[in-house]
């Protein structure tokens, strides 16, 4: 992520020759020149460098946000000093869940300083965090186009969280306009995810073209199979059919097989506990419990997070939930209470580990537990504000209000339901679980001709209804699994997905592929891919 402070500095070096490109030891008026700002500056500005200088060195957030404030002061005209200022500002500000005034900061610092395409990266962060997703989309695919390796430099992981939020609110076409652009411009990223959600929306963009065989030339682009099947079981993609099955095998084994490679490299290549998380989510989709936590549970023991705990809020939760599948309730609640012991402030990583602890309190029937430690993650929640997606958020009103009608308090839940189901155009699984709950097979059913008649949701609507088994052994996935057969059986439904799609007479990527071993070293030399012949 970007940084506020003086990190900033090397980003603003992005405008100057690469022989200036040099960030300095101690910040003056003099080094401010050497990184760039310094020459954005009018001439009666100048003398102001020093104080920027100053206010850059303070140590804590808050002490450098009220010196760019007492230095805005001074800056009380139009100009572009005064634009890069507020574009500093903008990031502090969210640091401090001001998200109001960092939006008018960064766009304010837009309109000051255009020809400085750092402040334009600067905005777009703040826009991702502080709930413009889209404004941030607009502006990066515009700078992707005029400064393309620039826009490069935002990063992975913001870019994820663009396209995710997009998702949530139900844009999928700027949202595929984004990932089809991220792999044109090159992000520089190790991650399988990303670069195959790029490759899904260029080959969703060719077929609206009509460019079948270029679509096809794509296919194994698709690293992730769960991507490729929303192709698979999609009328729209039906002339690709042929070259899926045999570059993915009929099952998509062949294709889950080659992700599961994929990953295991690149946790290997990176040797970090985001590669690491990665992996053991694809695993746990196997249903390979016993590999997960064989092979990371000790990278979150506590001698190994004393070392580096970086990440570990990310892969806890799948870990915990191979401890699930595998019935061990209570090992799993420790873990994830002794990692989240390990982050001592309310931020967003203790969100990602006590809102999985509520799922986990839910799934084994604690319901009074479930609802309380989501209660709590919403207080938090709301006090961060537009930083926490909207995906996040729906998802632990959903549990709580799950926990509550199972708990006996329906009564409770009423403002929590009427969330999630008004929520249901781009968050579709939230409604189905608040369905399930109810046993509302009325709601599940309607829901679900409404999704497979919805172009956008209706790649989740057919995976949804493919064959499965149940998740978890306990009695609240058991009642998932009924609900989820009982709609996938009744006739109005297949007869809807039948029209547009196709439910398999078999479980894709539900298992370990043939000739597959987790627990095997990697081959750190990928495979040659060539795309499959059309027809």
């Amino acid at each position: 992520m970007l940084k506020s402070g003086w990190i900033a500095l090397a980003v603003m070096a992005a405008v100057v020759p690469a022989h200036a490109q040099t960030v300095p030891q101690a910040l003056d008026a003099e080094a401010l020149d050497q990184v760039g700002i310094g020459r954005f500056a009018e001439p009666s500005e100048r003398a102001l460098l020093p104080v920027l200088a100053t206010a850059l060195m303070e140590r804590e957030s808050k002490e450098r946000l009220a010196a760019l404030d007492a230095l805005l002061a001074k800056l009380d005209r139009p100009t572009r000093l005064r634009g890069i200022v507020q574009s500093l500002r903008g990031t502090m500000l969210l640091d401090e869940y001001r998200h109001p005034e960092a939006l008018a900061a960064v766009e304010e610092a837009i309109r000051l300083a255009p020809g400085v395409p750092p402040v334009r990266l600067y905005a777009v962060h703040v826009m991702i965090f502080a709930g413009a997703p889209q404004r941030a989309a607009d502006l990066w695919l515009a700078m992707s186009r005029e400064y393309p390796a620039i826009a490069a430099g935002l990063g992975g992981y913001e870019l994820d969280t663009l396209r995710d939020r997009l998702r949530d609110i139900g844009d999928n076409k700027r949202a595929d306009a984004l990932s089809a652009r991220i792999v044109e411009v090159g992000v520089v990223t190790h991650s399988g995810p990303r670069a195959s959600d790029g490759a899904l929306a260029q080959i969703r963009l060719r077929m609206v073209e009509g460019k079948i065989a270029e679509a096809a030339a794509l296919v194994p682009a698709v690293l992730v199979t769960r991507d490729l099947a929303q192709l698979y079981l999609d009328r729209r993609y039906e002339k690709l059919w042929p070259a899926i099955a045999r570059w993915g095998g009929q099952d998509l084994g062949l294709s889950q097989k080659l992700y599961l490679e994929a990953l295991r490299r690149d946790w290997h290549a990176s040797n970090t506990l985001e590669g690491a998380t990665d992996y053991a989510r694809a695993l746990n989709g196997m249903r390979a419990y016993a590999a997960v936590t064989q092979l990371f549970l000790p990278l979150l023991a506590p001698e190994a997070l004393k070392l580096d705990n970086d990440g570990a809020e990310y892969l806890a939760p799948p870990v915990a939930r191979a401890m699930l599948g595998q019935g061990k309730a209570e090992p799993a609640i420790a873990l994830l209470k002794r990692v989240d012991a390990t982050f001592t402030e309310d931020t967003a990583q203790k969100l990602n580990l006590s809102g999985n602890l509520a799922e986990t309190y839910l799934a084994i029937g604690r319901y009074a537990e479930a609802s309380a430690t989501a209660s709590e993650w919403l207080v938090i929640a709301q006090r961060m504000g537009a930083e926490i997606n909207k995906a996040a958020l729906i998802g632990v009103q959903a549990i709580r209000a799950c926990a509550l009608i199972r708990g006996g308090k329906a009564d409770q839940a009423g403002g929590d339901v009427a969330d999630v189901l008004i929520s249901r155009t781009g968050l579709p699984d939230p409604a189905m679980d608040i369905y399930a709950c109810r046993d509302d097979f009325a709601g599940g059913k309607a829901l679900m001709i409404e999704s497979l008649n919805d172009e956008h949701r209706r790649g989740w609507a057919l995976r949804w209804l493919q064959p499965s088994g149940v998740n978890l052994p306990f009695e609240e996935s058991r009642r998932s699994d009924r609900f989820q057969k009982r709609i996938a059986a009744d006739p109005d439904v297949r007869a809807a997905a039948e029209k547009v799609g196709r439910i398999l007479p078999m479980t894709v990527i539900e298992r370990l592929p043939d000739g597959f071993d987790p627990m095997a070293p990697a081959d750190l030399h990928a495979p040659d891919q060539e795309a499959p012949p059309v027809s």
